[in-house]
């Protein structure tokens, strides 16, 4: 599982990716967009972790369509872990607008420590 996977994904179901942060300047013009980032690691087996990762999406002109996000992220490999709604202030322009949060598991192989 690649960030590229991700970004080019992100991409196709119309939302513009954005690693760890975005700054005002580089969302204008997007009405679409999701922040990603490393949330955190949980142990699968001695064999597997899963590294977490976080999903902001925010889409100012129309719902969500969970479904359809869940699924395509899926489709490169990641698995749908948890989600929650919030509301957040946007970085250009101070407005207050709704944001959906979802959590992945991408699964990393362990080396052998034996």
């Amino acid at each position: 599982m690649t960030d590229e996977k991700i970004v080019n994904k992100l991409r196709e179901i119309g939302y513009e990716p954005f690693q760890y942060d975005a700054e005002p300047d580089e969302l204008n013009g997007y009405n679409k967009y999701c922040v990603y980032y490393p949330h955190g690691l949980r142990k699968q087996d001695k064999h597997i972790l899963h590294q977490i990762v976080e999903f902001v999406f925010v889409n100012e002109t129309e719902d969500f369509d969970e479904v359809a996000i869940i699924d395509a992220l899926e489709e490169i490999g990641l698995f749908f872990s948890d989600g929650d709604y919030g509301r957040l202030k946007k970085v250009a322009g101070g407005d207050i607008v709704n944001s959906l949060n979802l959590r992945f598991a991408r699964p990393k192989r362990r080396k052998c420590v034996y």
